[in-house]
C-alpha cells in the first residue's frame, strides 16, 4: 500500500507543482492576483513593492509591447510579420491611451465610518473591464505596509 502512495505522490508532484500561474514568490496577499500574471500595470510606480527592475517588466512596454515584438517563444505571434507586429502594438497602444480609471472618495474618513467611492472606468478592448480595488499600492501584496 505504501508502494501505491508513493508512486501516486511522484507521478503528481508535476502537476500540483504547477498549481498556481506563476509560482507565489512574489504574490503574498489576501486576494487572488492571479491576473497580474499575464495583465501589465500602467506605471511601475504603481508597484513600491516590487523591485525597480522587475515593475518596470510588468509594464505594457515589456509585458504585452515586449512579447509582440519578441523574436522567440513565449511569444505567440511569432509567425507575424514585422508590419503585422507593429499594428497590434500600435493598435494596443492606442486602446491603452484612451483607457482610464477614476476615483472619487473622501481623503479622510474616521474609523468604522461608511464612505462612498466612484469608481469610473473608461476604454478598454472588451465588453467588460474588470478593477481590483486595494486599501493601498500593492500590485503583488496589497496588504503588505
Amino acid at each position: 500500500m505504501k508502494k501505491i502512495a508513493v508512486i501516486i505522490s511522484i507521478l503528481l508532484a508535476p502537476y500540483v507543482s504547477y498549481s498556481y500561474p506563476n509560482g507565489t514568490l512574489m504574490y503574498v496577499t489576501d486576494m487572488s492576483p492571479a491576473c497580474a500574471s499575464c495583465h501589465s500595470a500602467a506605471k511601475a510606480e504603481y508597484m513600491p513593492e516590487l523591485p525597480a527592475d522587475l515593475a518596470k517588466n510588468e509594464t505594457p512596454e515589456f509585458k504585452h509591447y515586449g512579447l509582440v515584438r519578441m523574436p522567440s517563444m513565449p511569444s505567440p505571434y511569432l509567425e507575424l510579420t514585422e508590419d503585422q507586429k507593429d499594428r497590434i502594438v500600435k493598435e494596443a497602444k492606442a486602446v491603452d491611451s484612451n483607457s482610464s480609471v477614476t476615483l472619487s472618495a473622501p481623503t479622510r474618513v474616521k474609523k468604522g465610518e461608511e464612505i462612498k467611492v466612484t469608481v469610473k472606468a473608461r476604454g478598454g478592448d472588451g465588453p467588460v473591464v474588470c478593477l481590483m480595488l486595494v486599501d493601498r499600492p500593492g500590485r503583488s501584496s496589497p496588504t503588505d505596509g
